[in-house]
């Protein structure tokens, strides 16, 4: 049996986002499309069960849903969905990668990496993604392999990046 994702209807019109917290995860899953829970939790100090919070206000405001695949959960901005696993699976690795820039003071901005060091770099999900010339940013999606990277790219793996920081995870291709 194939796998299927399952996206929460939004049968209504958007009502009100009057808390900044709440505000501040709807900015981030509209940037970055999408990202796991956990993930998002990276965001608030307290944690998952803080995001969630925040998360069941977007739903019953009509800004926001929530993606399954099999165990997987995705909570997506009203502007956003997925459509078959591949695309599930690309959405989460993209949220992990914006989730720990934004922790590193940095964000994602419609395919690009803004760093906190001024440098902006287009990145891609691999493997689905072509990856753009010059110098990008890869990040290789679970269970994907890097392949050959052209030199001054940078990439890290979703793995990573759900059990480090940022630095820690990026790697340069030489």
């Amino acid at each position: 049996m194939p796998l299927e994702v399952r996206v929460e209807p939004l049968l209504r019109r958007p009502g009100l986002v009057t808390s900044p917290g709440v505000l501040r995860l709807l900015e981030f899953l509209e940037a970055s499309g999408g990202a796991t829970p956990a993930a998002c939790a990276l965001l608030f100090r307290g944690g998952e069960r803080e995001a969630r919070r925040r998360m069941d206000s977007l739903r019953a405001a009509a800004y926001a849903a929530r993606a399954f695949l099999a165990g997987d959960e995705l909570w997506l901005p009203r502007a956003h969905s997925v459509w078959d696993p591949a695309s599930f699976l690309r959405q989460r690795a993209l949220g992990w990668f914006a989730a720990r820039l934004a922790q590193s003071g940095g964000r994602v901005s419609g395919g690009t990496a803004l760093f906190p060091s001024g440098d902006a770099l287009p990145v891609a999900v691999l493997p689905f993604d072509a990856l753009p010339p010059g110098r990008c940013v890869a990040v290789v999606a679970a269970g994907a392999k890097a392949g050959n990277l052209p030199p001054g790219c940078f990439w890290c793996r979703e793995e990573d990046l759900e059990a480090s920081d940022l630095p820690s995870c990026m790697r340069y291709a030489k």
